[in-house]
């Protein structure tokens, strides 16, 4: 009898045992769930999604005080959020665009540490004592044609550029576009007393090389002495150094420079290293008309030297009649646009052209613009000019030609002559 009782005393243990772990179990189950519960509401709370600077996840609506919708931002813009109380019903955030408030719904943001640096060029450029008044609803289209901002109002504002298409214009301080279509009409204002450029001088350099290496000996090389005197004034004077493209939209009257605005070009590539170093060590844009078949262009581009054509092979003497010979003026034309679209291509399809010895004829300009150029540059006195000005025939355009005995008081009426 007492081995039987001892038999049933020990079951007793194991069914309590079983039922404490399956009760165990389910508390943790329900304790996880709640946590789990607790948790996903903290991290849905507005606060979280709270940052000074935050980027749209995607195309996201736009709201006034009212909860009306009022436009839209597309995906990936960048947003400068303003200080408000966030509580548990908070359902927007606030920013300021263009001077006026606007509200987006918070979980359609992301946080980002700051605003990616913006390009301020244009404000370089003149505005037009023109406006555009769009249509009642304005959309503004980035540099690749990108829907940026959709506003459901019609808007006045300063015309910066002039596109086939489009205008450019500041919004939220960048430079947007509006489409023709939904500009309703141009109205006079008078938005600067700034005056058009009128004429930037283009300045054209060659070799140049440290005070130290005594080997270049042509009058087209230039010492570094010489060059940092040239850099440091225009530096110092606050000229304003255009692009290729951008002296090309002045050209074409798509945009107005200042009046103290002067291109920096340099021709071969021989010595371009050191063209490069002190081009980026005054951070002003100057171009390199490369002969692609001498050099590679990885050599020499960056953030302030754009490389452009100077032909392939082409850059030898004695192959056509007159003057030094450039090959440009008579190669038969197979071959010669050959030449020019490999330079094209070797360097990203660029658009603008450096006639080799400065020589070339009616022959040379058909063949550029078969080619595919749209612009291309000579030396002095190039069509009786010195100086580009507005509406210049593109594929004559002039060069003040800059040697190693170019006095600075010759440098300095050379840079003003635009003024």
């Amino acid at each position: 009898m007492k081995r039987k009782t001892r038999r049933k005393l020990k079951k007793v243990p194991v069914v309590i045992t079983l039922l404490l772990i399956v009760l165990i179990v389910v508390l943790v189950i329900l304790l996880f769930k709640n946590n789990n519960k607790d948790e996903n509401v903290l991290k849905d709370s507005p606060k979280n999604y709270y940052n000074q600077y935050v980027k749209t996840k995607d195309d996201t609506l736009l709201y006034n005080d009212e909860d009306e919708k009022v436009g839209l931002i597309a995906k990936n813009v960048e947003l400068e959020l303003e200080e408000i109380d966030i509580n548990k019903d908070t359902k927007y955030f606030k920013t300021i665009i263009n001077n006026k408030e606007y509200y987006i719904d918070y979980k359609n943001l992301e946080k980002i540490s700051d605003l990616s640096e913006i390009n301020n060029r244009y404000k370089n450029y003149i505005v037009f004592n023109e406006n555009i008044i769009t249509d009642e609803n304005t959309s503004f289209y980035d540099d690749n044609n990108n829907l940026v901002y959709e506003i459901s109002e019609s808007l006045n504002l300063p015309i910066i550029i002039k596109n086939e298409d489009s205008y450019g214009v500041e919004f939220n301080n960048n430079l947007l576009y509006v489409k023709k279509e939904d500009v309703k009409e141009i109205v006079d204002n008078e938005n600067t007393q700034e005056k058009n450029s009128t004429g930037v001088p283009v300045l054209n350099y060659h070799f140049v090389f440290e005070n130290s290496d005594t080997s270049c000996n042509e009058e087209i090389c230039h010492s570094a002495t010489q060059i940092k005197e040239h850099f440091s004034y225009i530096k110092e004077n606050n000229f304003f150094t255009p692009t290729m493209k951008e002296l090309e939209m002045y050209i074409d009257g798509k945009l107005q420079l200042p009046q103290k605005s002067v291109s920096i070009t340099f021709d071969d590539g021989t010595r371009a290293d050191v063209a490069k170093k002190y081009v980026d060590m005054y951070e002003i844009n100057a171009t390199l008309f490369l002969i692609t078949s001498w050099f590679n262009k990885d050599e020499f581009e960056s953030e302030y030297l754009e490389v452009h054509s100077h032909g392939d092979d082409i850059h030898n003497g004695g192959v056509c009649p007159g003057g030094q010979g450039g090959a440009i003026k008579c190669l038969e034309e197979e071959k010669l646009l050959a030449d020019l679209k490999l330079s094209r291509e070797k360097l990203n399809n660029t658009t603008v052209f450096c006639y080799p010895f400065y020589e070339y004829n009616e022959y040379s300009i058909e063949m550029l613009k078969k080619a595919g150029f749209t612009m291309a540059f000579a030396g002095e006195m190039a069509g009786g000019e010195h100086i580009v000005k507005v509406n210049a025939d593109k594929y004559r355009l002039p060069r003040w030609v800059i040697v190693n005995w170019t006095t600075k008081e010759q440098f300095i009426s050379y840079v003003n002559g635009g003024v």
